[in-house]
């Protein structure tokens, strides 16, 4: 009985998504060419497919990370080239090179392909600017964070504002999907969820530092890990939900 209710429930859902991607690909994209409609499926196909090959990379990297811990090993380590204990991090440094560089580019054209898509409301239009700002902005600072080799400071400096400008660009466009109304809950849910886990691990990390020591170090490296593969994978929800909008608009256009 459970297990029915299990798919019974699924399928509903499954179901309501369907249409709710059929009336968002009826409402947002009524004037879009076939052209630009078969470079939008193809861009939000390739964005999808682009970060899970991150997610695998980044996965890949501190496998390969000479005694990975996920208490001690932080995506901090994997930026730089050395030996520990005698053993090579080239693998899992070229690995995690590779994966931030498809990642945050990914970001950006992202950020400012999402921002032509709200363009017929005052309030909408000028929101998605103010959240592409933050969510290009962040590209290279978070870049930074992984290539710089300068003092701590200067490197606590990109640690604190990359982060802050993407997790605001989140919570902008959150903003804008629920004012729009137009996209699937998915999609609106999944960066609310998002913004949501932002504050939190914040207060998380906040609270971790008062206390220091071992259990400050480890929450961070912790906590940082799993934020950050929660937050690709809530990018790829949205690359999937925007790419099935956009093939479902070319089936019902032909």
């Amino acid at each position: 009985m459970l297990f029915g209710k299990i798919i019974l429930s699924t399928q509903t859902r499954r179901y309501l998504l369907i249409m709710e991607i059929q009336q968002a690909s009826e409402t947002m994209f009524r004037d879009l060419s076939s052209k630009r409609l078969t470079l939008l499926e193809y861009f939000f196909e390739s964005f999808a497919v682009v970060l899970f090959l991150v997610l695998l990379l980044v996965t890949f990297a501190l496998a390969f990370f000479p005694d990975f811990n996920l208490l001690t090993t932080g995506f901090c380590e994997l930026r730089l080239l050395r030996e520990i204990n005698g053993e090579s991090t080239l693998i899992s440094f070229i690995l995690f090179q590779t994966a931030i560089f498809l990642l945050f580019l990914s970001l950006l054209l992202f950020f400012l392909v999402l921002s032509t898509f709200f363009t017929q409301r005052k309030l909408t239009k000028y929101l998605s600017w103010i959240g592409t700002f933050f969510g290009v902005a962040q590209c290279p600072i978070n870049l930074t964070i992984f290539l710089e080799r300068g003092t701590f400071e200067f490197h606590m400096i990109f640690v604190i504002i990359g982060p802050i400008l993407l997790n605001l660009a989140v919570m902008v466009y959150t903003a804008v999907y629920f004012v729009d109304k137009r996209l699937p809950k998915t999609s609106k849910y999944s960066f609310l969820t998002l913004s949501i886990l932002a504050i939190c691990f914040s207060i998380i990390i906040g609270i971790a530092n008062s206390i220091g020591g071992t259990f400050n170090a480890q929450t961070q490296r912790l906590g940082n890990t799993i934020f950050n593969y929660l937050l690709v994978i809530v990018f790829i929800i949205q690359g999937l939900v925007f790419y099935l909008i956009m093939k479902t608009k070319m089936r019902n256009s032909k």
